[in-house]
């Protein structure tokens, strides 16, 4: 996979899931919702999409740039063994899985 191609399709998931928060904000519960739980099933894509390029490590963190640092809004920090910063932008992240859990 090329970066363009992961960067497309994170872009992608990410106007999905605002399209879906601007829907909550409105009274429409598609987390929770049992007929249409449209959450769930963009959350399933994304992870058998990484899948099934990546490692369960590498699903590891993009599960961690996308929900705990907010597609790298937030600004978090992650480090590795040696103390050196990675993973603080969507470029990072593609080249930490690609090097380090690609399958």
């Amino acid at each position: 996979m090329t970066f363009k191609q992961f960067e497309q399709f994170i872009n992608s998931y990410q106007l999905h899931h605002e399209k879906l928060d601007e829907l909550d904000d409105l009274g429409f519960d598609f987390l929770e919702n049992e007929k249409f739980p449209l959450y769930s099933y963009l959350f399933n894509s994304l992870e058998i999409f990484i899948k099934t390029h990546y490692d369960e490590a590498g699903w590891e963190w993009v599960e961690w740039f996308i929900f705990e640092n907010h597609f790298g809004e937030s600004k978090l920090e992650a480090r590795d063994a040696d103390g050196n910063l990675i993973c603080q932008t969507l470029e990072e992240l593609f080249i930490l899985i690609e090097t380090e859990h690609k399958l």
